[in-house]
């Protein structure tokens, strides 16, 4: 049976109440895990700490954006399609460049476990 809209809006109440009701709880989440992070670039390497009978934190290293190549700025599937030659002219005339394509960097992630 599908969900009338009265129950739809009392769970989205419910959800809006706890969000509101944690907040203050997340931004002080947010400052801790802000500070592993601090520890994982400055120790240059991720960690795992074990809170006895708890859980524990994952912090991952900091990984920084890396080179990964060159990528045509046409459509691809065309060009790649293309003879050697028909490429090469193509560069020649200045017609295509290639772009540096790097991998996404991110920040040190934060995960928690409950026992």
């Amino acid at each position: 049976m599908a969900m009338t809209e009265a129950a739809r809006k009392k769970l989205a109440e419910k959800l809006v109440d706890l969000q509101i009701e944690i907040a203050p709880q997340l931004a002080k989440m947010d400052e801790l895990k802000d500070q592993l992070r601090a520890a994982a670039i400055e120790g240059k390497a991720g960690f795992t700490d074990e809170v006895a009978g708890k859980g524990t934190v994952e912090v991952s290293a900091e990984r920084k954006a890396q080179f990964k190549g060159l990528m045509p700025m046409l459509v691809a599937e065309v060009y790649l399609a293309l003879k050697d030659a028909a490429r090469k002219k193509l560069h020649d005339d200045g017609l295509v460049e290639d772009k540096k394509i790097f991998t996404k960097g991110a920040k040190p992630s934060v995960t928690v476990r409950l026992a």
